[in-house]
């Protein structure tokens, strides 16, 4: 520890200073450490046994969904494994392993909560999310899902990334600015003339770069 004292007298140049240094007995300064070392144990298990939890009432609330087809079902890395085995074809890895399911999940950690992936192709699924019920649902933080913060690096803030709904944090001002400013784009006169070319030559020439 360490203290000190400041005077200056009357024409005193310059101020005199004085520090005192009285040194950390060895019983407290272990007994700090400990105490230390006890409160971050105690805060690392108590968000594990949270984080526990909520993978639990998620695993229950699937229970009846059929898992997708996948090699790392039921193993303890889970999907995490072959995401990583796939990771330069997710979207066909995707699509095959939920090939002919109407909806399906995936588990990576069984105690990780973002780590459970439901698997939608039934179009009333799809028009529950994106059109019924559409503003109980959004995107992922970027903090918080690995794909989602690569989207981020590569489109930046916008409509694609942009959080929307009750879960967002300005209650999704920022993407119904962004879809706005879109809406007048995707018009009927646009698609009826050349928009669909355009998109699939577009398509095509990133997919030329991608393979290349």
């Amino acid at each position: 520890m360490a203290g000190g004292c400041c005077s200056s007298g009357a024409g005193a140049t310059p101020a005199s200073v004085a520090f005192m240094v009285v040194p950390w007995r060895g019983a407290e300064l272990w007994r700090l450490l400990g105490l230390c070392a006890a409160a971050s144990v105690a805060q690392a298990t108590g968000k594990i046994l949270l984080a526990w939890l909520r993978a639990r009432r998620m695993h229950r609330m699937m229970a009846d969904i059929p898992f997708a087809n996948y090699e790392s079902s039921g193993t303890v890395k889970g999907v995490s494994t072959d995401f990583r085995k796939h990771r330069l074809r997710m979207h066909d890895f995707l699509l095959d392993a939920s090939r002919g399911m109407p909806v399906s999940k995936m588990i990576g950690l069984r105690f990780e909560p973002k780590q459970c992936y439901l698997l939608v192709r039934d179009p009333a699924g799809i028009k529950h999310f994106l059109k019924d019920n559409f503003e109980n649902y959004t995107k992922p933080s970027a903090n918080d899902n690995v794909q989602f913060h690569m989207l981020n690096m590569w489109l930046g803030a916008g409509i694609f990334t942009f959080q929307h709904g009750v879960g967002s944090p300005d209650n999704g001002h920022a993407w119904l600015t962004q879809r706005k400013i879109a809406a007048n784009i995707f018009s009927k006169a646009n698609f009826q003339n050349n928009m669909g070319e355009v998109f699939t030559l577009k398509a095509q020439h990133m997919c030329e770069l991608l393979q290349g």
